[in-house]
């Protein structure tokens, strides 16, 4: 999928109006993440944060894009997203999967994955 280039410049003169406004930052998060700009979405999930810290959806979406290779990160984002909401389901099955595969630790994997399941 392209970006939209009229789309994606209307979104980022409706977010540059108001640092508040969360709705057009999470749209071109969302537009970036489909087309892999995985770095533009993590930065449009942090800007959305820094207007409202308990908007889930950024905290989780933001764990998803995180790369691989920054771990320690995406961990840490998706345990915020758990302290902020213990019952998360699929925060805990993205940690499940983050301890199963890159980090090689299977108990943390099942209990993450048991969370998910309960």
């Amino acid at each position: 999928m392209e970006l939209d280039t009229e789309s994606v410049t209307e979104l980022k003169k409706s977010a540059q109006m108001d640092a508040k406004l969360e709705e057009p930052r999470m749209n071109l998060a969302q537009l970036n993440m489909e087309n892999g700009n995985y770095a533009e979405a993590s930065q449009l999930y942090f800007e959305t944060l820094r207007a409202n810290s308990a908007n889930m959806i950024a905290r989780q979406e933001l764990g998803r894009c995180t790369d691989v290779f920054e771990t320690p990160k995406k961990l840490k984002n998706l345990l915020s997203v758990l302290q902020l909401d213990p019952f998360n389901a699929e925060s805990a099955y993205h940690l499940g999967m983050l301890y199963h595969f890159y980090m090689q630790d299977g108990e943390k994997a099942v209990e993450y994955y048991q969370r998910f399941l309960a």
